[in-house]
């Protein structure tokens, strides 16, 4: 049987990368043409939002003003590249829905030559013609 230690540690995990992606869809939602700053603001964002406000709300933490300032500035930073990364990520995906999937033929296939084309776009004579 698992330690209570170990379960709360798991549940941790998962409830705090669930949150991440559930923020990071948001902005992807709400702003996915931001660029890498607007990324990071909405990092730092969502850490002073979460860290003032939903998880001492909640009874989870005490308000970040009472945490060391060293941890609030790693919390800060971190947020600041989950952010920026964030963004980045977005902006690659559009890149790639717009230059990869854009098409109705897959790249990695070989391309019908043009007479092949013309033939699937003729029309059959029908019996008035």
């Amino acid at each position: 049987m698992r330690s209570a230690s170990r379960v709360a540690r798991t549940a941790t995990l998962a409830a705090h990368f669930g949150y991440g992606a559930l923020t990071g869809a948001a902005y992807g939602l709400a702003a996915p043409r931001s660029g890498v700053v607007g990324g990071a603001v909405y990092g730092v964002l969502v850490w002073a939002g979460s860290y003032f406000g939903l998880m001492p709300g909640l009874g989870m933490l005490k308000p970040a003003q009472q945490h060391p300032a060293g941890r609030n500035l790693l919390m800060i930073g971190a947020h600041l590249v989950w952010g920026g990364t964030l963004a980045l990520t977005l902006r690659e995906l559009e890149h790639a829905r717009r230059d990869i999937f854009a098409t109705d033929v897959a790249l990695d296939r070989p391309r019908p030559d043009r007479r092949s084309q013309a033939r699937r776009r003729r029309i059959p004579p029908g019996p008035d013609r």
